[in-house]
């Protein structure tokens, strides 16, 4: 990285910049590149000593980037409270449409992460975020419609705050999401919908009036229930999430989980009470792999492509016999199971 950068005043595509050590690069030597516009990756955050020069970077003033990232090194953080300071001083322009965090030491996250003013943020990936305990208010983003956080080792709940509603905010959280990804949360135990960790009730719809795809995978220790009302959802994966539903239903949670467009249902190593659970109408493909206590499969009648992997206790289909829409079916590891004649 030439060390006068900052000469370069025109300069307008800059795809990385390396956060030197004390003779490297500094990152205030972004302030004098106002018009960089596209794609910029900040990498090696951990290399700024004082989190004042991060204001001097002067993010909020590239009104022409579209996609950024920051990135902090994969070694554990030394001060998580400079993290934080870091972070918050890159607040970038409202004009962002993608933001990427990655292995951020903070605690938790700035203000401005979450604020409606973002309107124009269409994609937001968290990961390796270690030591965070708490999601940014992120349902507020009126534009956000792909969310994927990976490996936050340390939280355990989605709260209200997730959302961004309070007991007086009359804003629909989520208003566009429309992909849902959590990938290897060691530690996330609980996901509380908005309705009943708020006085809202309920009455302002579903949290995720949008959503056509939800992911979670590797999530060992989630217990309960999914969100019970996405009326959009088209596709669910849920892999590596043992105890996942292996709770009773009780007043705050709910005994079915209405899905009714849901076309394609992938699950692997989770409890088979997902599939009781499940209150759709227009499932056309099923994987199931690797579930141990399922017995028989609910009937979806028009299932066109069926894929069961190694689920010694299934042993029998519907009673009422293989969809007649079935065009593919693949059955490994099952030994058990008895294909009815039709």
């Amino acid at each position: 990285m030439p060390m006068q950068m900052g000469r370069l005043k025109s300069l307008r595509t800059l795809t990385a910049f390396v956060v030197g050590k004390s003779t490297g690069s500094s990152i205030g030597e972004l302030r004098e590149l106002p018009q960089l516009g596209g794609k910029l990756s900040i990498l090696k955050l951990q290399n700024v000593v004082d989190a004042r020069d991060a204001l001097q970077a002067n993010m909020n003033d590239k009104k022409d980037l579209k996609e950024l990232e920051l990135s902090w090194g994969v070694e554990d953080a030394d001060d998580s409270q400079k993290e934080k300071d870091v972070l918050d001083k890159l607040q970038p322009c409202v004009n962002l449409k993608k933001l990427t965090i990655k292995f951020y030491g903070g605690t938790n996250f700035p203000n401005w992460l979450g604020d409606s003013s973002f309107s124009n943020i269409q994609v937001m990936h968290l990961n390796d975020c270690r030591y965070c305990w708490s999601l940014p208010p992120v349902g507020r983003l009126p534009g956000l419609k792909e969310l994927c956080i990976e490996r936050m080792k340390s939280f355990k709940t989605i709260g209200v705050e997730f959302y961004g509603r309070n007991g007086a905010s009359l804003i629909q959280p989520f208003q566009c999401l429309e992909r849902l990804v959590f990938r290897e949360m060691e530690e996330w135990e609980e996901w509380v919908p908005s309705a009943s960790a708020s006085a809202s009730g309920g009455e302002y719809g579903p949290d995720f009036p949008r959503l056509q795809e939800l992911i979670v995978t590797e999530c060992l220790k989630l217990r309960g229930s999914l969100p019970c009302e996405l009326p959009c959802l088209k596709k669910l994966r849920v892999i590596g999430c043992q105890v996942l539903h292996d709770v009773k239903p009780t007043t705050t949670t709910t005994s079915s989980l209405n899905y009714k467009p849901l076309k394609q249902l992938d699950i692997e190593r989770c409890q088979a009470g997902l599939l009781s659970l499940l209150e759709t109408t227009f499932l056309s493909q099923l994987y199931i792999g690797i579930v141990v206590d399922v017995q028989c499969l609910p009937n979806y009648n028009r299932l066109q492509s069926l894929f069961l992997w190694q689920c010694p206790t299934l042993s029998s289909f519907p009673k009422d016999g293989l969809p007649t829409m079935l065009t593919s079916l693949s059955i490994y590891g099952c030994q058990e199971i008895r294909i009815p004649s039709q």
